[in-house]
């Protein structure tokens, strides 16, 4: 009786009909015996037309309604891709109605040709709309202002501050020939806020008046000689002397932003992420020992690994305070000189030690070996049985 019940109750589950399909029904679906034509005598639709049209609006948005469209306007009116990708401009709820007519004819309805005409003319009206639409893209896109770099705004900066103050308190005394003038270029580039990216700007500004300068004092160039022939020896030394103060000052400038320089603080990575990559032999049945989690071993100072395969034991010791670390699938920032590696000619013997003695007793045991010891490498793969770590 029991088995009865619980079948019965099963395929009346079967047939159970939700709220949504009791009150909409099934999806329509049109066959050939289905008169579609028959309902349109007037270029208008009728009342299946209607009952699949209320079906689909129940069940599918605005984005549903889209492919449907879309590939009506490919079937039906011949569009390419360039020209549907027009019409998809306009937004999803105007494609609606073309995808409505869409979904409906891909179930089987047929559509008299004035339809086909009064939805082909909406079509086209949607399609001139996306045309707009990119045309309206397209000059905001123009409009749009191109902003300055950060270079040509530096560059803006420099003239603006810095070399208008040299234009008027050096190159305008000398002018009127004021030789006993002086710069000084790093207060009043802290004073203008400026950073250090300008110093080759505003250097490669004044560069060429010195090179000419230099060339005039030295007498290296007839040309040079000739544009400061009014100016006395002596007051191209004291010129020269103004330029040799303002490069002193640049130089300074430049070691003054080097030692504010913000140093880039590597972030420590979480113990997961450290072992994430780590190769090494969770359990040996052979040996008879279970890895512990890797994730204790970041930050500690002492770490015991088997190697099952090879039958060597090691010891890696740390001395840092910030302990071991692990990339990849090696531990680091271990101490080669105090960590250690041998082969065991009783591991059965000596395993159960390292397992449970102090560190004391298992310096001794390590002192008892008579193994050649050597220092280990800091690799770990698939053979090595991670023991213990303090």
């Amino acid at each position: 009786m029991a088995l009865k019940k619980t079948k019965k109750k099963i395929t009346s589950r079967k047939d159970r009909v939700s709220i949504d399909q009791k009150m909409m029904g099934p999806e329509p679906l049109f066959t050939e015996e289905d008169n579609t034509l028959g309902e349109q005598p007037d270029g208008k639709v009728g009342s299946m037309w209607a009952t699949a049209s209320r079906w689909y609006g129940y069940y599918y948005d605005n984005k549903h309604y889209c492919p449907y469209a879309y590939e009506w306007l490919e079937n039906q009116l011949g569009w390419d891709e360039d020209k549907i990708k027009i019409f998809a401009r306009v937004p999803d709820y105007k494609t609606r109605t073309i995808g409505n007519v869409g979904v409906i004819q891909s179930r089987g309805y047929v559509y008299c040709p004035e339809l086909i005409e009064k939805y082909t003319i909406l079509a086209n009206e949607l399609y001139e709309e996306g045309l707009l639409i990119g045309e309206i893209k397209q000059e905001a896109a123009k409009e749009k202002p191109v902003l300055p770099t950060i270079q040509e705004r530096t560059k803006t900066k420099v003239m603006e501050t810095i070399y208008t103050d040299w234009d008027n308190q050096v190159i305008e005394q000398w002018v009127y020939g004021n030789y006993k003038v002086t710069f000084d270029c790093f207060t009043e580039w802290k004073r203008h806020g400026l950073k250090g990216n300008a110093i080759p700007m505003f250097k490669d500004l004044i560069d060429l008046d010195y090179e000419v300068l230099k060339d005039a004092y030295d007498n290296n160039c007839d040309q040079a000689k000739e544009a400061y022939a009014h100016i006395t020896k002596a007051n191209k030394k004291k010129m020269l002397n103004v330029y040799d103060t303002l490069y002193l000052d640049l130089s300074k400038l430049q070691d003054s932003f080097k030692a504010t320089r913000k140093t880039r603080v590597r972030v420590p990575r979480t113990m997961d992420q450290q072992v994430s990559k780590l190769n090494y032999m969770p359990e040996s049945l052979e040996a008879k020992l279970t890895s512990i989690n890797p994730v204790h071993i970041p930050t500690k100072n002492k770490l015991w690994v088997y190697n099952t395969k090879q039958g060597k034991l090691a010891e890696y010791v740390c001395d840092s305070a910030s302990g071991f670390e692990i990339k990849g699938s090696t531990i680091q920032n271990f101490n080669p000189k105090l960590s250690k590696i041998t082969k065991l000619r009783k591991p059965d013997d000596i395993l159960p030690q390292i397992l449970n003695k102090t560190e004391l007793q298992i310096a001794k045991v390590w002192k008892g070996l008579t193994t050649t010891i050597y220092e280990p490498t800091g690799r770990i793969n698939n053979d090595c049985i991670l023991m213990r770590v303090i």
